[in-house]
C-alpha cells in the first residue's frame, strides 16, 4: 500500500497589536479598522492618501501611502471598513503635528498587501475622550490635534438658550 508522506504544514504569521510595531520590523499582520481617511495634496501638485486606524485594541496609528498608489489606496481603503493588513514601514513619526498619541507612523510601500474582512471583534470607533479640566488645566499635549466640535454645540446651546429667554 502507497501512503502519501506527511505535507509540512504552513501556517500563517498571527496578527500582532500596533503597539507591538518596531521601526525595523517589515515583515507583519495586523487586523484594523480604517476610522479616518483623507488625501493630502503636495506642494508639488502631486496626492497621497493617509489615514488613522486602530486595532482590536482601540490601538492608534497614523498610516501615509506613497503618491504614485493614489489611486490604488482610493480604491481599496474606506472609512469604516476592517481590514487584515500585511507589512508595510514603521517609521518614527516626526510630524509637527501629529493625529493620533503614538510615536510611529505606518508606511503603506509596495510591499504592503491588505484584504477586506468582516471582524466583529473591531469596534468602528473608540471614543477617547479627554476631559475639559485637562485642557483648562493645561494638561494636554501641544503637538496634537484636538477636536473642539463640543466647544462649539456647547456656545450654540448657551446661544439657543439665551434667545428663548428673551
Amino acid at each position: 500500500m502507497f501512503m502519501m508522506p506527511d505535507k509540512p504544514k504552513i501556517m500563517s504569521r498571527p496578527p500582532i497589536l500596533i503597539t507591538e510595531l518596531m521601526p525595523d520590523q517589515k515583515v507583519w499582520k495586523i487586523a484594523i479598522c480604517v476610522i479616518n481617511l483623507w488625501i493630502v495634496k503636495e506642494r508639488n501638485g502631486q496626492q497621497h492618501v493617509e489615514a488613522i486606524i486602530h486595532d482590536v485594541e482601540g490601538h492608534q496609528i497614523h498610516v501615509v501611502t506613497r503618491n504614485h498608489e493614489l489611486d490604488m489606496w482610493i480604491q481599496t481603503l474606506k472609512e469604516h471598513y476592517t481590514y487584515m493588513v500585511y507589512n508595510g514601514d514603521p517609521r518614527i513619526n516626526d510630524l509637527l503635528l501629529k493625529v493620533c498619541d503614538n510615536k510611529f507612523k505606518l508606511l503603506f510601500n509596495g510591499t504592503t498587501a491588505i484584504t477586506t474582512i468582516d471582524m466583529l471583534e473591531i469596534s468602528l470607533h473608540k471614543f477617547k475622550f479627554k476631559p475639559f479640566g485637562d485642557f483648562s488645566n493645561g494638561a494636554f499635549e501641544v503637538d496634537r490635534l484636538y477636536d473642539t466640535f463640543l466647544d462649539q454645540i456647547s456656545s450654540n446651546l448657551h446661544l439657543t438658550f439665551q434667545q428663548l429667554l428673551t
